[in-house]
């Protein structure tokens, strides 16, 4: 007997963390258990290359706004091919993946999933009430942390007993070193130690705050150089901040990179110093690569970072904190040695694409015998 069908409903618009979560899960996914499908309200081309590598039919619905009729149409025919193509079981990822999940299963009459991947802070009233409607009628709402679970489920009235955190997951058969020559162009010349943070460049990345960290440790290490990796619309603003702070020099404003991984490995260490995260994969990456974090303690980041272990968390907003965190490791080799071979194997012990996967067949699989 064929395996069921699964149907996963997601953005794919941009590159984002939870389509790198997607991404990861589709690869991942046992073939002998599910055959997943994929349906994207938009599909940007550069990720649509990267599906046409996985082994998954793809539609892609091309919806261009909540209300209009091509939205209807749309879903009506997602509907009718999920009855059509016999899928079993559907899950929404993200805002608007929730509700065309919501409204396409209970059409074809199939159970489904929702998914909440960050704290949604920007939701106005009425889109809450939407993400109320969705989540009420699935089986279950996954989270990939316990914070943002332990936030969303109140305000969005989700049952406890409905709820299911599944951890970020990436894949471990990547290259988990690089030569640090191959990101000599990130870095100010003569970088030396060398400090990069993998971020969109956005006010809730707070990239303000770590130039205020960096400018400290740059008087300590004069030599240190910051990469900021990531494109946003607090470009100007960051470059303005460090020139008022005299460490334009010493910080380049690299922009985006395709392989996270290849980029932090040929780093000292990661910083982040978001005021809002779901669950970050950068820190995931650098853990990886075997390259310590220095983050702030806010949405599922604590649950990554090992405090002590494989790297610090301090309060956000923080910027003297941060910088004495940074120079306790960068002033220590053995330390920083340490901290980035427990990173290496805490992440093959809980944050590989496989130990992701295995979790989420699980669930479905329950979700399917219930459904018998």
């Amino acid at each position: 007997m064929a395996p069921p069908s699964l149907l996963i409903v997601c953005d794919f618009n941009g590159h984002g963390g939870t389509q790198t979560q997607v991404l990861e899960l589709l690869a991942a996914l046992d073939r002998s258990r599910l055959t997943p499908m994929l349906a994207t309200l938009n599909l940007d081309p550069a990720l649509g290359r990267r599906l046409g590598d996985l082994d998954v039919t793809v539609e892609n619905l091309e919806l261009e706004g909540a209300v209009r009729p091509h939205t209807f149409r749309a879903l009506s025919r997602l509907a009718g091919r999920i009855r059509r193509d016999g899928i079993r079981l559907v899950h929404g990822f993200l805002f608007q993946g929730n509700l065309a999940a919501a409204i396409a299963a209970r059409s074809a009459g199939v159970p489904y999933l929702t998914s909440v991947r960050n704290l949604e802070l920007w939701k106005r009233p009425h889109e809450i009430l939407a993400s109320r409607w969705a989540h009420r009628g699935a089986r279950c709402v996954t989270f990939n942390s316990r914070h943002v679970r332990d936030l969303v489920s109140g305000r969005e009235g989700i049952p406890r007993v409905r709820t299911h955190v599944i951890a970020n997951g990436l894949g471990a058969e990547r290259p988990a070193t690089a030569s640090r020559a191959s990101g000599d162009d990130l870095w100010p010349e003569g970088s030396d130690p060398k400090l990069v943070c993998v971020a969109s460049l956005s006010a809730k990345k707070d990239h303000l705050h770590l130039l205020d960290a960096f400018a400290r440790v740059q008087r300590r290490l004069p030599r240190a150089g910051l990469a900021l990796v990531g494109e946003g619309p607090e470009r100007g603003r960051i470059l303005h901040r460090a020139r008022a702070l005299g460490i334009a020099a010493r910080v380049n404003l690299a922009g985006r990179r395709e392989e996270a991984r290849s980029v932090i490995a040929a780093a000292d260490l990661l910083v982040l110093s978001s005021i809002e995260e779901g669950m970050p994969n950068v820190v995931l990456e650098a853990m990886a690569a075997g390259v310590p974090q220095v983050a702030t303690a806010v949405g599922g980041t604590p649950e990554t970072v090992e405090e002590g272990i494989t790297g610090y968390l301090v309060p956000p907003r923080d910027p003297a904190l941060m910088a004495e965190r940074i120079l306790r490791l960068l002033t220590s080799p053995d330390r920083l040695a340490g901290f980035g071979e427990r990173s290496r194997e805490s992440f093959g012990r809980r944050f590989t694409a496989a130990r992701m996967a295995r979790d989420h067949e699980d669930l479905y699989g329950e979700i399917l015998g219930r459904a018998a």
